[in-house]
């Protein structure tokens, strides 16, 4: 039987790795892209300047974040 604390640590060191990976993502988009790689719509020029180097709009990020809470 699984220790509750072992699948615990096993989630955590999961989503660090997943933090870790979106984060050198982050890094080596530059300075952002004008529109959301997922559905193509531009990014309002107020989101790349407060959210550097985002990839994706609102919409999509928002969704993205659900997946990964989930995951």
């Amino acid at each position: 039987m699984v220790d509750f604390a072992d699948r615990a640590s096993a989630i955590e060191t999961e989503h660090t790795a997943r933090g870790i990976e979106m984060a050198r993502a982050a890094i080596s988009t530059g300075p952002g892209l004008t529109h959301c790689e997922n559905c193509g719509e531009e990014i309002p020029e107020r989101r790349r300047m407060c959210v550097p180097c985002c990839r994706l709009c609102v919409d999509c990020q928002a969704q993205a974040e659900i997946e990964n809470k989930g995951g």
